[in-house]
């Protein structure tokens, strides 16, 4: 009798080192749910073999689909949410690790809570540092610039992503993806429901996007995100604890992404770089004291 497929887990992969795809992949195949398939988007990869890979794991559920240039996370997610057989969508990237229970305790709490349209679960960190990051969803769910979610330890039904209208591929976003297409979510009034138990395992490491190219292009994503959704962050989660008004909001947004590309050039060595930036984010939020103190240690390196 042919397996009847539940769930659909898209692993987007990119650069990966091998031994990182085997642990990805394996913790999977140990899931207490054996209802899925794994549909792993190889986004162009000039190094190791994710079809060898694939292959050793010796389970017909896992197939690859090879992108023949690179789209980046959000093609990549396109590419396997399109190609998906059936109406639940898992989020894992393959540098990354699923708890044992994860597809089994979300399955179960989209089907008791049938008002949500994706469960949200804790992250457990490990490699360059060890600790739980709780995702907390009990305060305001649609503030654009403080939207609490991540992109991948997530289970949705497909239908999130086709009222969203999928993830957005242009370079600007490259890196902000998720937080793009959460703030779509939020414009769709669609719901959580969380689970309190860290199910996620997620790789923190060198050579992560997160420590890399995202810091450096930072102001560039927020002004790609803010073009994309201005009326979100004039309308949606005015309850939000951290944002006194939309405009302050706005600057407050705009000002945090020079700050982060300021101190991203300064650890890079570019220190003219720097100090442009932190000029935006000064002029964005005059006086604001930890630009202040930012552009005195640019000027002082």
């Amino acid at each position: 009798m042919m397996r009847r497929l539940l769930i659909s887990v898209v692993i987007a992969s990119y650069e990966e080192p091998e031994e990182f795809l085997r642990e990805c992949f394996q913790s999977l195949l140990a899931q207490t749910f054996s209802d899925w398939e794994g549909i792993v988007v190889d986004d162009a990869s000039t190094r190791g073999d994710v079809e060898r890979v694939v292959a050793e794991m010796g389970d017909s559920r896992l197939r690859v689909i090879k992108h023949a240039h690179n789209r980046g996370l959000g093609g990549a997610r396109n590419t396997g949410i399109s190609a998906a057989q059936t109406p639940l969508i898992a989020l894992l990237d393959a540098d990354d690790r699923l708890h044992p229970e994860f597809l089994e305790a979300t399955f179960h709490a989209l089907r008791d809570h049938p008002d949500a349209d994706w469960v949200v679960v804790d992250w457990e960190v490990f490699g360059t540092r060890n600790e739980v990051w709780p995702i907390p969803v009990d305060r305001s769910v649609t503030c654009p610039a403080h939207s609490p979610y991540v992109g991948a330890g997530t289970l949705m039904r497909k239908s999130v992503w086709e009222r969203v209208g999928g993830y957005a591929e242009e370079e600007a976003l490259r890196g902000g993806e998720d937080w793009d297409f959460w703030i779509g979510v939020a414009e769709q009034s669609l719901r959580p429901h969380r689970i309190s138990l860290p199910l996620y395992l997620y790789r923190q490491h060198t050579k992560a996007m997160s420590v890399t190219a995202k810091p450096y292009n930072e102001h560039i994503i927020r002004r790609a995100i803010y073009r994309r959704h201005k009326s979100a962050f004039e309308s949606l989660g005015l309850d939000c604890p951290w944002c006194r008004s939309p405009k302050t909001r706005i600057a407050a947004f705009l000002a945090q992404g020079f700050l982060v590309s300021s101190s991203a050039s300064l650890n890079q060595g570019e220190r003219l770089r720097a100090i442009r930036m932190a000029i935006h984010a000064l002029t964005l939020q005059p006086g604001n004291p930890a630009i202040l103190r930012h552009l005195a240690r640019c000027f002082r390196v």
